[in-house]
């Protein structure tokens, strides 16, 4: 019917496994909040790894047209699949609510990281939503491409990611409310069984050649590994990738890498090289692991691009 108005509604997906099961919890008070506010909502629970992404693709495709936003509660690991369902339906508006044990994504992107004050945040907002950056990765050279959001990293701290995401004491860490403790405890064990290796880093076409590399991160934000500042001039709104390489140091030398990079000074030490680039791509002596937004996706080489103004994000950081 011409001029007939269509009733939008916010969805959301809830991880409820995210912050061990803290989510679950904080869905209850969310859902009472939209209750009260007279919102229109619609609720989606993952069941398995991966399927906030499986999720979101399917509310993409079966109602366009009548999202306001789909919004995602849990951790970093949920927006990241959340994102990749959303990949080729940029134009969706997309919301977070933090309930996870690093919340690097809310602290990077100046979110609210009190649930409910988060959930004030995304509707209460009244200015025109913001694109923001986000960065595309292809393993090995193919073709089929991949989004992160925060940062992807190749080397120790994907061993790091790996090892903090299996750990047996992130559970109680995160009972305690000291989550982000695990990625820590992580980085001190792993720290003595790894391996540097050799990296040939290409940016926009420029070859650099760095020996004995510990880690390469490649950043969309400032944030990762639960409050870390890898990167603290990276910004998602620049279309520019913020590249950290850690290489030739010592493994005395490492830790004091990351008590600094809790306060951004580690890029004053010599072993730390920063650069800036729009294609990058990596490629190791040994295969190394890569991770990106903490989710361990495979092995390098790979393939790095920014995709400028990307996503419409509730997002304070281009205020």
């Amino acid at each position: 019917m011409k001029g007939e108005t269509i009733l939008k509604k916010y969805y959301y997906i809830i991880n409820e496994a995210a912050g061990n099961g803290r989510a679950k919890q904080t869905w209850e008070k969310i859902k009472r909040l939209l209750d009260n506010y007279n919102i229109q909502y619609q609720s989606y629970f993952s069941k398995y790894p991966s399927h906030p992404e499986v999720i979101a693709k399917e509310i993409a495709q079966s109602v366009p047209g009548k999202i306001a936003a789909i919004i995602a509660v849990g951790g970093d690991g949920t927006i990241h699949e959340v994102i990749n369902g959303l990949k080729e339906y940029s134009n969706v508006k997309f919301g977070f609510i933090p309930t996870g044990s690093g919340n690097d994504f809310a602290r990077g992107f100046l979110i609210p990281r009190d649930p409910e004050k988060a959930l004030e945040f995304i509707l209460s907002f009244d200015e025109q939503l913001p694109r923001i950056d986000v960065g595309s990765y292809h393993l090995n050279h193919n073709q089929e491409k991949s989004l992160f959001i925060n940062n992807l990293g190749v080397g120790f701290d994907a061993e790091v990611s790996l090892e903090a995401n299996k750990s047996r004491i992130k559970k109680w860490l995160n009972r305690i409310g000291i989550g982000s403790l695990t990625y820590v405890a992580a980085l001190l064990e792993k720290a003595i069984t790894f391996r540097p290796s050799d990296v040939m880093l290409t940016i926009d076409d420029r070859e650099h050649h760095f020996p004995n590399v510990w880690f390469i991160t490649i950043s969309n934000q400032a944030y990762y590994g639960g409050g870390m500042k890898i990167s603290p001039s990276a910004i998602p709104i620049d279309g520019l990738l913020n590249i950290t390489v850690v290489h030739q140091l010592s493994k005395l030398k490492l830790l004091l890498v990351f008590i600094s990079v809790f306060f951004g000074k580690h890029t004053k030490l010599k072993e730390v090289r920063t650069l800036t680039g729009k294609k990058i791509t990596i490629t190791s002596k040994e295969p190394m692991k890569v991770h990106a937004d903490g989710e361990i996706v495979g092995e390098s080489p790979v393939d790095i691009e920014v995709l400028p103004s990307y996503m419409h994000i509730y997002s304070k950081i281009w205020q």
